[in-house]
C-alpha cells in the first residue's frame, strides 16, 4: 500500500502547481515547438528534485517506462499535426502528457488519501480509479474539443459514448482506461519495497 505518500497543504499545492504550469506556459509560448514538451518534462522533474519527493521521483519513473512502452508499441496509432514532436519514431508529446498526467493524478490521490484516511487497498484502489478516470476523460475532452488537440491516426473512430473523446479503436481506448489501474498496482507492489531499502 501507499502508506508513505509525500502529502503538503493544498494550498502549498496549488501555489507550487501554478508556478510549475505559468513556467510550462512560457515555455509553450517561447521555445520552438519540438522543444516544448520536453522543457515541461524537465520542468517536472526539477520540481520533483527541489521538492525532495522520493516517492514522486519513483512514480514519473514508473509511468515514464509505461509511458515509453505504450508509445513504442504504439507508435503507429499517433499523428499529430506537429510532426516536430516524433523523435525517433516516438512521439514525445504523447510519450510527456502520459507521465505527467499519471504523476498528476498520483500527487491528487496522495492529497486525497491524506484527508479520507483509506486503510482498505480495495478503497485506495477505487480512490485511485475515481481520480483517473475522471481526469482522463476531462482532459481528453478538452484537449479535443477546446484546445483541438486530435489525433489524426485515430479520426476515423468513434469516441467514448457519452463524451465524444479519447478516439481510437477499441482497443486503445481499453488501454487508456487501464494505464491508471495498472500504474497504481505496480506502483503499491514495487514502491514499498524498493523504499524501505533505500532507507
Amino acid at each position: 500500500m501507499i502508506d508513505n505518500c509525500s502529502t503538503i497543504s493544498w494550498s502549498r499545492t496549488l501555489y507550487r502547481s501554478a508556478v510549475i504550469c505559468f513556467l510550462m506556459l512560457f515555455a509553450l509560448g517561447v521555445f520552438h515547438r519540438g522543444a516544448k514538451v520536453l522543457i515541461a518534462y524537465s520542468l517536472v522533474w526539477l520540481a520533483i528534485v527541489v521538492l525532495r519527493k522520493q516517492d514522486y521521483a519513483a512514480a514519473m519513473l514508473l509511468a515514464t517506462i509505461m509511458g515509453i512502452i505504450w508509445v513504442y508499441l504504439g507508435r503507429d496509432l499517433y499523428m499529430y499535426a506537429n510532426e516536430a514532436l516524433v523523435l525517433g519514431g516516438l512521439n514525445f508529446f504523447t510519450l510527456v502528457a502520459f507521465a505527467i498526467g499519471l504523476l498528476g493524478v498520483y500527487i491528487i490521490y496522495c492529497q486525497f488519501l491524506a484527508k479520507l484516511r483509506f486503510k482498505r487497498y480495495c478503497s485506495r484502489f477505487f480512490l485511485y480509479l475515481g481520480i483517473y478516470l475522471t481526469l482522463l476523460i476531462f482532459f481528453e475532452w478538452v484537449g479535443y474539443h477546446v484546445f483541438d488537440i486530435k489525433n489524426e491516426a485515430a479520426a476515423v473512430y468513434p469516441g467514448l459514448p457519452f463524451f465524444d473523446c479519447l478516439h481510437g479503436p477499441p482497443f486503445m481506448q481499453i488501454a487508456y482506461l487501464s494505464f491508471g489501474p495498472i500504474f497504481f498496482l505496480l506502483f503499491t507492489f514495487f514502491y514499498p519495497r524498493l523504499s524501505s531499502q533505500w532507507g
